[in-house]
């Protein structure tokens, strides 16, 4: 319970195979990503196969955790995937030089990208 009485928000784990059970509330954290990364920043995001906005991470390896509200609200998200194979701090718009791109891809690691707007 929060202090103004409402309930507190509930996270939830979505797999791949859990997905089809999630697809509103993935459709509307796609959605806010969409408003805010493409929208709002100007990003060039999405490949326009797919409603919402999404990269390379948002594939089956990724796990997502939503905050629910009693609602139904998602009212934030976490991404975490492996990063084995891609990271997002390893891509190509990454900051750190690119020597230190082979700390990100390495086995058993996990990358992690949050949105709550």
């Amino acid at each position: 319970m929060r202090a103004d009485g409402r309930a507190a928000a509930l996270i939830h784990v979505v797999s791949l195979a859990a997905q089809a059970l999630y697809r509103r509330e993935l459709d509307q954290m796609f959605g806010r990503r969409t408003a805010h990364f493409r929208d709002q920043l100007g990003w060039p995001l999405g490949d326009g196969t797919r409603p919402g906005e999404r990269d390379a991470g948002d594939d089956d390896q990724a796990l997502y955790l939503l905050a629910l509200e009693a609602d139904g609200l998602v009212s934030a998200s976490l991404r975490v995937r492996p990063t084995r194979d891609w990271s997002l701090l390893a891509g190509p718009a990454a900051s750190p030089p690119w020597r230190w791109r082979r700390c990100w891809r390495r086995p058993g690691g996990w990358s992690r990208s949050s949105f709550a707007p």
